[in-house]
């Protein structure tokens, strides 16, 4: 008689065989069964992730988009996917401050505030002449790209910088002031209104002297309009100022004898 002896706790490795011999004694051997072990299942990181600012700003007019407040997504693999903005609780012509939702390609989402500013008011009036200050570009469209330019105006001395009369405003994409100008040749296009780049031509404050820079001098006159010329005065002298007078949009500077002349800064300059 053989009788079977299966050891589960270990789960069929090994089997132990008890025989009885013709005498009626037992006796006990023991053999192993070879089990094939299953393959290792991989360890899968999960590599899902989301992250982005919890607040942004911008002002009126602004366009926004994911990149507004730094979001980014990637799926489980660890690869990047989309991020939308749904700001259809905003309104981004009007300064104040909303939730807005942003939203995975992978259906996750997160709500952030968004702060709407006002616009900053435009730096000069229109029809006020400007000048350049560095090397400047015109463009056709006030988002500015290379393929856009209309001109190129190097930098230059301060009597030879390219003159523009603002006719408009305008904002890139992301907000960005724009002038909307005519050049002293006709050309019309955009610039930046950034005052490192440009600047009101006149003086807008009044000084306590100014120095003639114009190569052939300029005149005094007797008039704000500048229309009843009188004495010339040559280039390198210098002229007492007690005051400044607007005329339309520009100034003039107005000198000691009551007589009048241009605050252009090409024409003259502030003299310490």
């Amino acid at each position: 008689m053989t009788i079977d002896l299966v050891k589960t706790r270990q789960e069929a490795h090994n089997k132990a065989i008890l025989t009885k011999s013709a005498g009626g004694t037992y006796s006990l051997q023991n053999f192993y069964i070879y089990l094939k072990p299953k393959p290792a299942t991989p360890t899968v990181i999960d590599q899902t992730s989301f992250t982005a600012d919890q607040q942004a700003t911008v002002t009126v007019g602004q366009s926004v988009d994911a990149t507004t407040f730094h979001a980014k997504a990637t799926n489980n693999s660890g690869d990047s996917i989309p991020v939308t903005v749904d700001t259809s609780k905003a309104d981004l012509k009007k300064p104040g401050t909303y939730s807005v939702t942003l939203k995975a390609a992978n259906g996750e989402t997160k709500t952030v505030t968004l702060t709407v500013q006002a616009a900053p008011s435009p730096v000069v009036p229109k029809q006020t002449v400007v000048y350049g200050l560095k090397k400047l570009y015109l463009y056709q469209k006030p988002t500015f790209t290379k393929g856009q330019r209309v001109a190129t105006y190097p930098k230059t001395k301060r009597t030879n910088r390219p003159m523009f009369k603002v006719v408009g405003y305008a904002r890139s994409k992301s907000g960005l002031l724009r002038y909307q100008v005519k050049d002293v040749t006709g050309k019309t296009g955009y610039i930046t209104a950034k005052s490192a780049f440009v600047a009101p031509v006149y003086y807008q404050k009044s000084v306590k002297r100014i120095k003639i820079l114009n190569k052939q001098g300029i005149d005094r006159y007797q008039d704000l309009k500048l229309s009843k010329a009188g004495k010339h005065v040559k280039a390198g002298k210098t002229l007492k100022v007690v005051g400044m007078k607007h005329y339309r949009l520009t100034t003039r500077f107005e000198l000691s004898n009551g007589q009048f002349v241009s605050a252009n800064k090409k024409l003259v300059i502030a003299d310490k």
